[in-house]
This record gives structure tokens, sequence and C-alpha cells, in this order.
């Protein structure tokens, strides 16, 4: 979404994508136009061990061992 407006009216997923140098990170979660952003997960790779890790809310991490170009 392009304006804030549509954002704050948007009902339903979330998804965010960030890289840098040594990282690659998705997060995700819910939006509701009464109740804002909840956050409901969270995946990253660092890009030097290859090692990604998902993080979900109320539950155990849980760690990839990535192959490929990242």
């Amino acid at each position: 979404m392009d304006r804030w407006q549509d954002y704050a009216r948007h009902d339903g997923g979330v998804v965010g994508y960030f890289k840098s140098h040594t990282t690659v990170a998705f997060t995700g979660g819910f939006n509701t136009p009464g109740g804002g952003y909840r956050d409901a997960w969270s995946f990253t790779v660092d890009r030097h061990t290859r090692v990604g890790t998902l993080n979900r809310k109320d539950r155990p991490k849980v760690a990839f061992s990535c192959m490929g170009a990242i």
C-alpha cells in the first residue's frame, strides 16, 4: 500500500521485508481497522552463517539451515 490511509482501512494479513549485507528478514501479522496491527511472526536469515530463525508469537523458535544465493 502506498498511502497510510489505505493501510489504516486494511483488514487482513500484512507482510514486511528487510535486507542488508548481513541479514534478510520477513515479518508478518494482522491488521484490523479498529484494532491496529498485531505482530504474529518473523523469519530472519543471517547471510554469513546461513542460519534462519522463525519466531512465532507464543511458540518456540525454530532454526533452519539455509542454502543457495542469499
